[in-house]
């Protein structure tokens, strides 16, 4: 599964390597029950394998946990390959609504130049409420 996080950490994070945690699931009959009312949702057309791969995985380790990642491990390595030309300038907006998958990413491409200790992850600038639009004011603030 390729999305937007792919595109950018290959110019964010180029010739260098992240450390990523997996996680683990605890398998049992109720999280099994879920994958397949889940399963019976999606569009007739829509792709299952991944789902059928965890339910099986899961009904085979009842009781256990699960490392659904492809390397199976709890920690793993991942090297970005050198790209020949990235980009000088990029905006990451975030507010309230942002999610832990996005301050992950923020995490990933920040680290280990900002601390994080008890104090979260920092914005390089602060956008109260008194900027109505975001958009508009950051790209601003990368033609200046």
């Amino acid at each position: 599964m390729y999305s937007l996080y792919y595109i950018l950490i290959f110019d964010l994070c180029s010739g260098k390597s992240i450390r990523n945690t997996t996680a683990e699931f605890l398998a049992t009959q109720t999280y099994i029950g879920n994958l397949q009312a889940y399963k019976k949702t999606l569009d007739k057309n829509a792709p299952t394998d991944d789902i059928d791969k965890k339910i099986a995985q899961l009904q085979a380790n009842l009781g256990k946990f699960v490392n659904f990642s492809d390397s199976g491990k709890p920690v793993y390595i991942e090297l970005i390959p050198k790209v020949a030309k990235s980009p000088q300038h990029i905006v990451i907006l975030a507010d309230k609504g942002t999610g832990s998958s996005a301050e992950y990413f923020l995490f990933i491409v920040r680290l280990p130049d900002y601390p994080v200790d008890n104090i979260g992850i920092q914005p390089d600038l602060y956008l109260d409420s008194s900027v109505k639009d975001w958009v508009e004011f950051a790209l601003k603030y990368v033609e200046e």
